[in-house]
C-alpha cells in the first residue's frame, strides 16, 4: 500500500494502463459501425434516426446543420459498402454521430424539462457547432493512410 495508494498514485496508474485499451475500443466500435450496422438493411435504422431527429430539430440551427452532416457522412458511407474508404473515416463518423445523437437528446431533455436548457444551450454552441466541420474527415478516404514511407 504506502504511497501508491495514499497519494491517489494508484488511480493515475490504472487510468494510464486503461487508455490504450478505450482507444482500441473505440476503433473497433467505429469499424463495427461502418462494417456492420451502417449497412444493414441499405442504412434503413440509420435513415430512419435521421428522419426522427429532423422532425424534432426544426428549431434548432446548430442541431439541423450536425443532422444535415450526419445525413451527408451517412450517404457517402453507404455508398462506400465498408471499403477501405469508408473504414478510413470510421472513428470520425462515430464522433459525429455520438455528438449529433447526443445533442438531439439534450434537445428533447430540454424541451421536456426547462433546467436543461442551459445545458442543452452550451451543448449547441460548443460541440454542434464543429460536427459539420467532422465530415471531411469521414468522407476523405483511405488514400492518406496509403502512402509508403
Amino acid at each position: 500500500m504506502g504511497f501508491i495508494e495514499e497519494t491517489g498514485a494508484a488511480q493515475h496508474y490504472r487510468d494510464a494502463r486503461i487508455l490504450p485499451i478505450y482507444e482500441g475500443t473505440n476503433g473497433i466500435q467505429a469499424i463495427d459501425l461502418i462494417g456492420r450496422k451502417l449497412c444493414m438493411s441499405g442504412g434503413a435504422a440509420m435513415t430512419a434516426l435521421l428522419a426522427e431527429m429532423r422532425a424534432d430539430a426544426a428549431e434548432a440551427p446548430r442541431l439541423s446543420a450536425g443532422i444535415e452532416a450526419m445525413g451527408q457522412a451517412t450517404a457517402w458511407l453507404i455508398d462506400k459498402k465498408g471499403a477501405p474508404d469508408a473504414l478510413a473515416g470510421a472513428t470520425s463518423f462515430l464522433r459525429l454521430c455520438g455528438d449529433v445523437v447526443g445533442g438531439w437528446m439534450l434537445l428533447k431533455m430540454a424541451t421536456a424539462d426547462e433546467a436543461y436548457a442551459p445545458l442543452w444551450t452550451f451543448y449547441a454552441e460548443q460541440v454542434l457547432a464543429g460536427a459539420p466541420g467532422l465530415v471531411p474527415a469521414v468522407v476523405q478516404g483511405a488514400a492518406a493512410l496509403e502512402v509508403e514511407l
